[in-house]
C-alpha cells in the first residue's frame, strides 16, 4: 500500500509541476492567447496597408496610362507651360464688370471720412515684393 500511495503522491506532484509550467513559463498558454491576439491585429493592419498599396498602385497605373491628366496636375500644381506656348497675365486697371452696390438701410448713416488703417513694415515690405515680382515679368508677344 505504501508503494502505490508513493507513486500517487508522485503523479500527483508531477502533474502539478507540468501545470504550473504549462500556464506559468514562457511558451505557456498565456503566451500563446498573447500571440494570436497579436497576430490577429497584425494581420488585419495587413488587410489596411494591401488595400492602400493597391490604391495607389491603381493612381500610379491610371496617372502612367493617361498623360493629359499628369499634364492636367503639372500645370495646375506646378504652374507649367509647354514649349512654344506663351504665358499670358492680364491685370486689369479696374474690376471690368462693377457689381452694383447693395441696398443700405434708410436709417444707416454715409462715413465719407472712412480712411483704410496704415500698413505695418512688414506688409509694406510684401507689398513691394509684389509689386517687384509684377514688374519683373515679360510678356512676350506671340508669334
Amino acid at each position: 500500500m505504501t508503494y502505490l500511495r508513493f507513486v500517487n503522491i508522485t503523479m500527483l506532484i508531477l502533474v502539478v509541476a507540468l501545470q504550473f509550467r504549462l500556464w506559468s513559463d514562457e511558451g505557456g498558454i498565456p503566451q500563446i492567447w498573447d500571440l494570436t491576439k497579436s497576430t490577429a491585429e497584425q494581420r488585419a493592419e495587413n488587410e489596411k496597408l494591401q488595400a492602400l498599396n493597391n490604391k495607389l498602385r491603381a493612381t500610379t497605373q491610371n496617372l502612367q496610362n493617361r498623360t493629359e491628366e499628369l499634364e492636367g496636375l503639372a500645370r495646375s500644381r506646378q504652374g507649367l507651360i509647354k514649349e512654344g506656348e506663351s504665358f499670358f497675365l492680364i491685370v486689369y486697371e479696374k474690376d471690368p464688370a462693377p457689381e452694383k452696390p447693395e441696398p443700405r438701410a434708410k436709417d444707416t448713416p454715409i462715413d465719407n471720412n472712412f480712411s483704410f488703417p496704415p500698413l505695418s513694415s512688414t506688409e509694406e515690405e510684401k507689398a513691394k515684393q509684389l509689386d517687384a515680382e509684377v514688374d519683373e515679368v515679360e510678356i512676350s508677344p506671340s508669334s
